[in-house]
């Protein structure tokens, strides 16, 4: 798949924003959950961080591929 330099730096552009929420949102919840007392809400909250760091992680595979072409 060929993309125009243009369209590298939007869809670069696009996973770098995405990338950096995810961690926002992975340090927020990570932090809420070391400071949570009730067991099973913490065992929700460290549930929502893992999908997080999968997604987080399928997207810097994206961004990895997108620079190699």
């Amino acid at each position: 798949m060929k993309f125009t330099n243009s369209q590298k730096d939007f869809i670069l552009s696009s996973l770098t924003t995405e990338i950096s929420k995810k961690e926002n949102f992975i340090k927020y919840w990570t932090d809420r959950a070391e400071k949570e007392t009730d067991i099973q809400l913490k065992k929700g909250m460290r549930k929502g961080v893992e999908y997080s760091v999968q997604k987080l992680e399928e997207l810097e595979e994206m961004m990895r591929m997108i620079n190699e072409l």
